[in-house]
C-alpha cells in the first residue's frame, strides 16, 4: 500500500492517540505531542540494540536531534566518549556542541537532557564545526516512520533542513548513516510518496529489532523553498547565505 499526504496525516493522528500509552510525559509539554517528540517506554533497550552495530563503535561525532525519544542514547554516547551536535531548539540559537570530556563524572544523564545541553554546551558556526571534520552518523526520532525510511508527523521537516544545512557544508555527504529511534508502536509497514527534499533513515532501530531500509538518494545541498522565516532567520541559515 502507498501513502498519500492525507493517509499520513490521518495516520500520524493515529499513532498520536496510540502513542499515549507508552509515552514519558515532557517536563514542559505533558503529553501534548504536537510540541515535541516523546521518549518511551523500551528506549533504553533500543539504545542498546543500537550500541551493538557496527556503526556505534566507530563513530567520533555524532549529530543528533533535541528527541526526548534519544536521551538514553545520547547518554550512551557520551558515556563512550563520543562528542554530540545538537540543534538548539527551532534552531534559534543554531547547533550546540557537547564535548565528552567535558562532562563531569555522573553527569552525562542531565547531559543528555535539553537543559543539560544548555548547560554543558557551546554554541558553534558552521565554520567551526568544518574544523572538526563530518560526522560520523546522524540519530533521530520521529513521530511517525515507515518501513521505508520516510519521517512524517510534527517535526520531521526540521531534520530534513539540517541535513540541507550541513550537506551544503560539507559536514555530512550522500551515504552518511541517518539512524531513527522508534517505539514500535511508530513504524508503519506501508510505502509513502517522498519528495526529494526529504531526508529517509537508513535505520531504524526499535525496543524490539534493527530495520535497514532501502537506499535512497540523499539531497546533497538545502533546498531554500523548504525553509520557513523562523528559520531562515536562525545562525546556521544566515551563515550559509554568506
Amino acid at each position: 500500500m502507498t501513502l498519500n499526504s492525507d493517509i499520513l496525516k490521518q495516520t500520524a493522528r493515529d499513532i498520536s492517540s496510540r502513542m499515549q500509552e507508552v509515552a514519558v510525559p515532557d517536563s514542559h509539554f505533558h503529553l501534548d505531542f504536537s510540541q515535541f517528540i516523546p521518549g518511551f517506554i523500551g528506549s533504553a533497550e533500543a539504545a542498546n540494540r543500537f550500541a551493538a552495530h557496527p556503526l556505534y563503535d566507530g563513530a567520533r561525532q555524532v549529530f543528533a536531534t533535541p528527541d526526548n525519544s534519544l536521551i538514553p542514547l545520547r547518554q550512551m554516547l557520551l558515556e563512550a566518549d563520543r562528542d554530540l551536535v545538537m540543534p538548539s531548539y527551532g534552531l534559534h540559537r543554531g547547533f550546540i556542541l557537547i564535548e565528552a570530556a567535558r562532562i563531569p563524572k555522573g553527569q552525562t544523564l542531565f547531559a543528555s537532557w535539553l537543559d543539560g545541553m544548555e548547560y554543558f554546551g557551546t554554541a558553534v558556526s558552521l565554520a567551526q564545526l568544518l574544523t572538526r571534520g563530518p560526522f560520523d552518523f546522524i540519530i533521530t526520532g520521529a513521530s511517525v516512520i515507515t518501513t521505508g525510511g520516510l519521517r512524517f508527523g510534527m517535526g520531521a521537516q526540521y531534520l530534513d533542513v539540517e541535513w540541507g544545512v550541513l550537506a551544503a557544508a560539507g559536514l555530512v555527504r550522500p551515504l552518511t548513516p541517518v539512524v531513527a529511534l522508534v517505539h514500535d508502536i511508530q513504524v508503519v509497514e506501508a510505502n509513502a510518496e517522498f519528495a526529494a527534499t526529504n531526508v529517509l533513515a537508513d535505520y531504524i532501530v526499535t525496543p524490539s529489532r534493527l530495520l535497514r531500509c532501502p537506499e535512497s538518494a540523499r539531497p546533497t545541498t538545502l533546498d531554500w523553498s523548504i525553509v520557513g522565516p523562523d528559520l531562515a532567520a536562525s545562525p546556521p541559515l544566515r551563515e550559509l547565505r554568506t
